[in-house]
């Protein structure tokens, strides 16, 4: 059962690396090689199969190749959450695979 348990608590550890890292190999561990991406744009239904997201993920450059900027926001005292940024087409967008990545006492209370 632990050890179950640390498998499953390891799944968004592995898609935040994946992500920030951009490793599909990674990223392909813990989806379902019939997977689909779902969002909605313009309130249109898009449906992206992992395959094309995969190929997506590989045209550009990983988070961790870019220098992020960060910006701390919060309440300050134990309050560790940040806001990283980079430049990306025509600003700087905050970006979640930088904000996860590292973080390795993820509910850990101070």
């Amino acid at each position: 059962m632990a050890t179950d348990l640390h498998d499953i608590e390891q799944v968004p550890r592995t898609y935040f690396d994946g992500l920030y890292e951009g490793d599909t190999g990674r990223l392909a561990a813990i989806f379902h090689p019939e997977a689909h991406l779902f969002s909605v744009t313009d309130g249109k239904l898009d449906d992206l199969p992992r395959a094309a997201w995969f190929d997506l993920i590989k045209s550009r450059p990983s988070v961790a190749s870019r220098e992020p900027r960060s910006a701390e926001t919060g309440l300050g005292g134990s309050d560790r959450s940040f806001r990283p940024e980079h430049g990306l087409r025509q600003g700087a967008v905050p970006d979640p695979a930088s904000v996860f990545h590292g973080l390795s006492d993820v509910g850990e209370t101070r």
